[in-house]
């Protein structure tokens, strides 16, 4: 089960489902009172989650619908004949409807239900199996003398049931085999569906319901001396008719599918956000103000998160698209599908976005930049940066004669217009249909904003317009280098050499044709599969699920959910167990299914253990495996689960506390201390601060709901009905609406609301064997047992090892540099590969846009991973510094160059894309990016990072990374010429290698014709790519030196100073 069945995302913009209906979202225009601006100026001052919200009409549906809901509820509470049905925790029905909210798709809910009810037939099961466990365990001599000294006490004329009953809870038939036996059970049975709440957040919902059942068994269980199976239907019998009203509702009051919500997030959230990513390009190519751009960077930083957060929302919802009888026009593998092709634009636009979002993309003059790049490097413990500073000093005295930035700005902007307009209005045509379709499901002719004739019309002057550019257009920006060229079209001799030393302005300017390409070539093809699956469907029919019984099973076992707390900061070989076959990510494209492959089990090397050999060592092993998952955070979150349950459990069986356990509602202390407990120190800390505060507000309105309704009587169910109802409407919307941080306060106050209520008309109307009171008095209680478990759950958090948010946010860090460089070594690695495969003869481009398509997930998946990061930060700044302040600053720095260093890799895998063997060889050999030791040195610092992040380990003394390449730069010009003239001419695609050279003979590689080779441009794209991701990697290793700090050897800095000067010398 997604996220989305335990609270509602707030990532998405969901539209109606009704028939014909169409909704909006903030991205189209609304209904403001007579004063817009004033109302626009109050939604400002709002959180953008709250502010959004309120301009959403499905998120007003589903509040409607949940309200409407918690009214029945309320009815069905306040009504006499169905109390005396439901029982005396009647106000249950009204926590579940809180907990549970009817606000997602149909199957969803069904889902979500599903979860709710197994959880709670499991507990059932496990309290039935305590219970009889308990009474074999029971001594039947010790029971037939408490029920003689209870019978002996029976007053004369009394109802020998109620005195029996009275006894019961008077704990007078404690027995304490029975009761360790309840506590066995209590405490597995805690651990078992705590481990699940830590592994499986996508059960978290049942094993939740799971472990209340268990709760009322094993507490009320040990006082009742017989067998009572049926004790939970005090617990199940108001969920199961919450579970139906909601059901009904959900069919009735504005019904949305799974296929609705997904193609509407995919429009709303992903391509609306990709529009804008695409609109901008226009700010940015209009300015060249440092100002202006850094103000455009930060802007479109926003925009990509966005629309990387929207496509990993999706993610989680692929699956359920089979799960569903749908009405429409695109089947589930349609969707999927198409997906998949929204998910290549969007990488493509991060890479595209390089061009503005990286720092090295700055618009300001080689003397600053040099300025600013030299000041961060003056650390005191590093080593010097002379070889750098010598290349710099070339660059800097070449880029006066070089056409500079500034100039070719206004050309680029001007070349790309068209297509920049042409790709616009083909993203907006792309989004309106879908759009239309999506809200048109019961229709046959619905008014279309432009017809299939004009939308082809408009695919076409894309195409058009993409083909000038990549044949003419984007040559523009070689316009200022006519001068330095002779009648030949060759670089002059007095030129070449500082076009050699910056020519980096030119190759930017590649960098954002090469991208604008990639995404219009993404574009032309997904609106080209959209313009075929129209007509292959020119209308609306009903779509079956091809894949249930699979997907139910795959999305019930997934690991992995949007947000998996457990999932950051371990690396993924701590099984010890992997598979031989390459992992890869299943779509529901039509025809093409998983490729299912022969699995062998390997074992990841051990340096303390070999493989094992025999039946004896394999069961050495999973017991090895087990014991790691015990003492995992996943096991220890687990263990600290069911010591809480028991410690709060033991004065249930005491026989000095159970009665005032009972008569005081202990077990809500339990369930408290339960919920409460998180998964991090920092998330403790702030759980407590916002549920404590939830608790009182809930207590304060349930109190005056309590009064206003019942005056200083019983209760006016007329009058109780509406003052909750009305009360209860902020809140309610505030539950649903509330963001992942949040939740535990918007979740709290609403419950402890209806606990003041319910239980307070259930108090009065019901037989009740403890009395509680109404309003106040009960309110006092309920604020008592909330702050008892809480603090139970706080010192738990102490007890045995605090698992620290701050220790998960660094490991994480590490483990996404780790994962950044293994993507940038998979990337580099394969225009090898590609080159290797050229030369073999085999079929180069199906195997290219395979490693592309791995690519791209795990791109996504680091992207996601970034993006949970930064949420759990914020837990970490929580945590009480008793060692000294978190370095906040600095983990955000990191953060900051994680995203940069994978919007470089998002370009330099759109060339790897797009670039032939021949220019692909061309990059291998002559550019020092692509040097195998320098590669090879990029590796081993992204591994170091990994491991001193990790570890907190120093760094040792190592050599800059970009002094390494400047080193490369001096000392591979000579080595490589010399091995381009031995290499046969008669070898395929290297006749030309002798006079297109880059790094040989710069002069001409720079001929007019070869740069309007459109090659040329996917190769600078890769060139610039790496360059930047060398910068940011530089840039990384600084941050983490701040952090982790370095070994220094004076000699060995002196040593390294001594041969740079050497080298620049020479």
């Amino acid at each position: 089960m997604s996220s989305a069945t335990s609270r509602p995302s707030n990532k998405e913009d969901v539209m109606s489902a009704d028939k014909g209906e169409k909704g909006f979202t903030s991205n189209s225009p609304t209904k403001t009172s007579s004063s817009p601006k004033k109302m626009d100026k109050f939604l400002s001052k709002l959180p953008p989650w709250l502010s959004s919200s309120l301009k959403d009409r499905r998120k007003w549906k589903n509040f409607l619908r949940a309200w409407i809901v918690f009214f029945s509820c309320v009815v069905l509470l306040l009504d006499h004949q169905t109390l005396t049905v439901i029982g005396q925790a009647a106000f249950f029905l009204l926590i579940v409807s809180i907990m549970l909210p009817p606000t997602f798709p149909v199957t969803v809910f069904l889902f979500a239900a599903f979860t709710m009810v197994l959880g709670l037939l499991t507990g059932w099961a496990w309290g039935c199996a305590a219970m009889a466990g308990a009474l074999r365990a029971r001594s039947q001599a010790r029971l037939a003398l408490q029920e003689h000294n209870v019978e002996t006490g029976f007053a004369s004329g009394a109802n020998p049931d109620l005195e029996f009953q009275a006894a019961v809870f008077r704990a007078e038939f404690l027995d304490p085999g029975s009761s360790a036996v309840y506590g066995a059970f209590l405490f597995v049975g805690a651990y078992i569906f705590g481990l699940v709440r830590a592994l499986k957040p996508k059960m978290m919902l049942g094993a939740t319901f799971a472990t209340i059942i268990v709760d009322v068994m094993t507490s009320m269980g040990p006082l009742i001396p017989q067998k009572n199976y049926t004790l939970p239907q005090i617990i199940l019998i108001p969920a199961s008719m919450y579970v139906a009203i909601a059901l009904a509702a959900s069919f009735l009051l504005w019904p949305q599918t799974v296929h609705h919500l997904f193609l509407d997030g995919m429009v709303n959230g992903v391509l609306r956000t990709a529009s804008a990513s695409l609109g901008l390009q226009d700010a940015v190519l209009s300015t060249t103000d440092p100002a202006k751009w850094t103000e455009l960077s930060t802007k479109m930083r926003e925009i990509r998160g966005a629309n990387a957060a929207a496509v990993n929302g999706l993610e989680g919802q692929v699956g359920m698209l089979q799960l569903e009888v749908s009405r429409g026009r695109l089947s589930p593998g349609d969707l999927g599908d198409i997906f998949e092709r929204v998910k290549r634009l969007c990488v493509r636009l991060y890479g595209l976005n390089t061009f503005v979002v990286s720092p090295t993309s700055t618009i300001v003059s080689i003397e600053t930049k040099t300025a600013k790049i030299m000041e961060d490097y003056r650390h005191e413990s590093s080593a010097g940066r002379t070889r750098l500073k010598k290349v710099f000093a070339d660059m800097e005295e070449a880029a006066l004669s070089t056409p500079r930035f500034e100039v070719l700005m206004p050309i680029l902007q001007t070349c790309s217009q068209p297509l920049l307009s042409a790709a616009k209005t083909s993203l907006d045509d792309c989004i309106q249909w879908l759009d239309e379709i999506n809200h048109s499901r019961w229709k046959s002719n619905f008014k279309r904003t432009k017809s299939t004739g004009e939308r082809e019309k408009d695919l076409s002057t894309l195409q058009s317009a993409l083909a000038e550019f990549r044949q003419s257009k984007q040559f523009e920006v070689l316009e200022p280098l006519r001068d330095a060229l002779d009648v030949n079209g060759i670089l002059k001799a007095d030129t070449a050499a500082k076009y050699g030393a910056s020519a980096r302005d030119l190759f930017r300017c590649y960098v954002f044709t090469s991208g604008l390409t990639d995404v219009c070539l993404c574009l032309e093809e997904l609106q080209r599969v959209l313009l075929e699956k129209e007509k292959a469907t020119p209308k609306p029919i009903f779509q079956f699920p091809t894949a249930f019984s699979k997907m139910l099973l795959r999305l019930a076992n997934e690991n992995e959910g949007p947000v998996n707390p457990f999932g950051i900061g371990d690396r993924r070989d701590d099984t010890g167990v992997s598979s031989d076959a390459s992992s890869s990510q299943d779509t529901l494209v039509d025809g093409l299914g998983p490729t299912k492959k022969k699995r062998r089990k390997t074992y990841h090397k051990d340096p303390d253990a070999r493989d094992p050999r025999n039946l004896f060592q394999r069961f050495g092993r999973r017991l090895f495996l087990l014991w790691k998952g015990v003492t995992s955070n996943a096991g220890v979150f687990a263990l600290k689960y069911a010591i809480v349950s028991v410690a709060l459990w033991v004065p249930a069986v005491c026989p000095t506390t159970a009665r005032f356990y009972y008569e005081n509602r202990g077990l809500w202390a339990l369930i408290m201390s339960q919920t409460g407990l998180g998964l991090y120190a920092g998330e403790q800390v702030f759980a407590f601060i916002t549920r404590i505060i939830g608790t009182g507000i809930g207590l304060v309105f349930g109190m005056l709901a309590w009064y206003i309704g019942a005056a200083k009587g019983p209760g006016n169910p007329y009058g109780i009905a509406a003052i909750t109802t009305v009360l209860m409407g902020p809140f309610l919307y505030l539950r649903i609406i509330a963001p992942l941080q949040y939740l535990g306060f918007a979740l709290l106050t609403p419950v402890t609301f209806v606990f003041v209520v319910g239980y307070s008309w259930v108090d009065g109307h019901t037989f009740q064997t403890a009395n509680q009171g109404v309003g106040a008095a009960l309110a006092g209680r309920r604020a008592l047992l909330v702050l008892v478990g809480f603090a139970a759950a706080m010192i738990m958090m102490l007890l045995p090892k605090p698992i620290s948010a701050k220790l998960q946010v660094r490991r994480s860090m590490a483990h996404n540099i780790g994962d950044i460089g293994e993507l940038y070594g998979k990337i580099v690695d394969g225009f090898e590969l590609e080159m290797e495969d050229n030369e073999k003869g085999e079929e180069v481009m199906s195997k290219v846009l395979t490693r592309v398509d791995q690519h791209r997930g795990r791109f996504l998946a680091i992207v996601a991973r970034t993006q949970l990061l930064a949420q759990r930060m914020g837990f970490a700044k929580m945590e009480p510094g008793l060692a000294g302040p978190w370095p906040e600053k600095e983990y955000k720095a990191l953060l900051d160059v994680c995203v940069r260093l994978l919007g470089a890799l998002g370009a330099l895998s759109g060339a790897y894309r797009r670039i032939n063997p021949v220019w692909c060889r061309r990059f291998i050999e002559r550019s020092d990016l692509t040097d195998p030791t320098f590669v090879a040195d990029s590796l081993s610092l992204f591994a170091l990072l990994d491991r001193s992040l990790r570890h907190g380990t120093p760094l040792p003394p190592t050599m800059a990374i970009m002094e390494r390449l400047a080193y490369h730069h001096m000392h591979n010009a000579t080595l490589r010429s010399a091995r381009v003239r031995a290499i046969p001419s008669t070898e395929p695609g290297l006749e030309l290698a002798a006079q297109d050279s880059l790094m040989v003979q710069l002069r001409d590689i720079f001929t007019w014709d070869m740069c309007h080779d459109e090659q040329f441009g996917v190769f600078a794209t890769a060139v610039v790519s790496l360059l930047h991701v060398t910068y940011e990697l530089d840039d990384l290793y600084r941050t983490v030196a701040e952090l982790v700090g370095e070994r220094e050897l004076e000699g060995f800095d002196r040593a390294q100073e001594r041969w740079a000067m050497l080298d620049t010398q020479s």
